[in-house]
């Protein structure tokens, strides 16, 4: 990790599969002109949503939507509100989160249809907040709360306008949230009843209150799921004494631990078919890594290593989502702290082989004996 030769053998195949990693993945850095900070939650084909703040826009955080490119930015934030974020969109859509006069200064879950303008107040009668997280379609997630401390979230499902919310609450929970939706399927957590108030990852099969199923995998004190692609789910359990992300497929027994060799504190934001992306934080410096995963623990691949040669130098980054096209989004910092809007571009169809990472991690190992004899508001 024992002969000389097959050292070298095996630090040839590693430069390879770096090679290709870098191939298929190219860093586009889309921080706009006039902005300190900015950062990419979702995206969809050409579409990239999140927000930033700056010169631009008065110090305040604005939701932004982009098509590929740094110029291409859009401010979503409406009139009468202060701040706003985007976390997700479809083609033509996108959700998140606003607050200012005309909410009262309270945060409400927001729709847009690619301008401020378009903007669709969700926040569901009865409750003094919300967010929107996700959305599929014509098909909203996100969640309401009822007081002003936030104590009471319920899991919401809308079908674009505030009327239509639907309370996803499972019986026996006290807590909710949904975090994302494709087609009727959604996943996010709950607290309450049999969890001893901690969060469990709770997959809504059909959109309906009592389709809930647990995901908190054995042994873990508690878990949280993100993102959902078909029959995959991603997001974190917390084994008691770190995170680490974990992929699911319907169940609490199909959990696999994604967490990479040499990486702590790992979570799974996106999953797009076989493909799941999030962050590793790395052992040796305490940094988040941006990650790519396709479906182990060994098949990561450590997007952090591919930003270079670009006009900002990152210190650190995180995969917040992925695309329908294979498309990483995320955030990169720099050695200051500012955040930068980042798009990974998947080059190809193919996907790095399982046992990659792993593969890198042996034959840094492999040359090194030669020598000497990888969000919300």
């Amino acid at each position: 990790m024992f002969k000389p030769r097959r050292f070298l053998g095996a630090s040839l195949a590693v430069l390879g599969l770096c090679a290709m990693a870098r191939a298929q993945y190219a860093p586009t850095i889309l921080h706009p002109a006039g902005f300190t900070n900015s950062e990419i939650y979702g995206a969809f084909d050409n579409v990239q949503v999140g927000d930033g703040d700056g010169a631009a826009t008065g110090g305040e955080t604005h939701a932004l939507l982009w098509t590929g490119t740094a110029a291409s930015v859009v401010d979503l934030n409406p009139v009468g509100f202060t701040e706003s974020k985007a976390y997700t969109a479809t083609a033509t859509t996108q959700v998140g989160v606003g607050f200012g006069a005309a909410t009262g200064n309270a945060n409400h879950a927001l729709l847009w249809s690619g301008t401020a303008a378009s903007v669709v107040d969700l926040n569901p009668a009865g409750y003094v907040g919300s967010y929107a997280w996700g959305v599929s379609g014509n098909v909203q997630v996100g969640y309401g709360y009822a007081t002003t401390a936030g104590s009471t979230n319920h899991a919401f499902l809308w079908r674009g306008t505030a009327a239509s919310a639907v309370d996803l609450m499972p019986a026996g929970y006290s807590a909710s949230i949904a975090y994302s939706v494709e087609g009727s399927a959604v996943i996010g957590l709950a607290s309450g009843g049999g969890t001893q108030n901690r969060n469990h990852a709770i997959l809504w099969t059909n959109g309906t209150a009592a389709s809930a199923v647990d995901l908190n995998p054995a042994g873990s004190l508690q878990s949280e799921g993100w993102g959902i692609s078909g029959n995959s789910q991603v997001g974190y359990a917390f084994s008691g004494t770190s995170r680490h992300a974990y992929l699911w497929r319907g169940s609490a027994a199909s959990a696999v631990d994604l967490n990479p060799l040499g990486f702590i504190n790992s979570e799974a934001f996106g999953v797009s078919g076989d493909v799941q992306a999030g962050y590793a934080t790395l052992a040796s410096t305490g940094l988040p890594h941006a990650m790519a995963w396709r479906g182990s623990a060994g098949s990561a691949i450590d997007l952090q290593s591919l930003l270079t040669g670009l006009p900002v130098t990152f210190t650190s980054s995180k995969a917040l989502n992925i695309d329908n096209n294979g498309n990483i989004v995320g955030v990169g910092f720099d050695g200051a702290g500012n955040e930068y809007a980042l798009l990974w571009t998947l080059a190809g169809a193919a996907v790095p082989e399982p046992g990659s990472l792993a593969l890198i991690l042996l034959g840094g190992s492999a040359l090194v004996l030669v020598r000497s004899g990888r969000r919300k508001a």
